[in-house]
């Protein structure tokens, strides 16, 4: 696993021990931010504006990544004692430690008034089988700014596309992933 682009460009992320932590593929990021930088330049604006949610953050590619290109602020959340650690190395390993922020909560169970609407772009990327979108979603929505973003990553299986609070503006596929973009209004 590596940076695809930015001032950390080519630098290596350490990657997870075992299985339980699905990181998201440099094919898969690339794809995404090239996704997003379409998006946002349509909307005049850029992602050096942007404060980050990285939820269910695993090894914390998406938010360095984000980083990396010039992203204002990453927090970096995720339940899981191992994936938070794995993450805070990554940071500490390419020095960028003063533009994150790492939170251990659980998203389904914790409530987290300090966040609320904080954010400009979130990255999703939950357990599938685990944890409902539309209720991950919800949840989320007090936690983003007007005209915010998001993008969440989907098994194949998973249906049911509607949110109250945020429209689709993008579906892709990789291999056997789907990202939706999403904005909130």
């Amino acid at each position: 696993m590596r940076i695809i682009s930015g001032k950390l460009k080519k630098r290596l992320l350490k990657p997870p021990k075992n299985n339980s932590i699905r990181p998201t593929s440099d094919r898969a990021r690339e794809m995404i931010f090239n996704t997003l930088n379409s998006i946002f330049v349509k909307e005049k604006t850029n992602i050096t504006e942007k404060s980050i949610l990285d939820l269910f953050c695993g090894t914390g590619a998406l938010g360095i990544e984000a980083i990396s290109r010039g992203a204002r602020h990453v927090t970096f959340i995720d339940s899981s004692s191992e994936s938070l650690d794995l993450c805070r190395r990554n940071c500490e390993e390419l020095e960028i430690n003063e533009n994150i922020e790492i939170v251990k909560l659980n998203i389904i169970e914790d409530t987290f008034p300090k966040f609320k609407d904080n954010f400009d772009l979130f990255f999703c990327d939950p357990p599938y089988q685990v944890y409902s979108l539309k209720f991950i979603i919800d949840k989320i929505n007090n936690l983003m700014k007007k005209n915010s973003y998001g993008v969440i990553e989907l098994g194949e299986r998973i249906k049911n596309l509607d949110f109250d609070s945020f429209k689709i503006i993008k579906i892709k596929r990789v291999s056997k992933s789907r990202f939706l973009f999403i904005k909130k209004d």
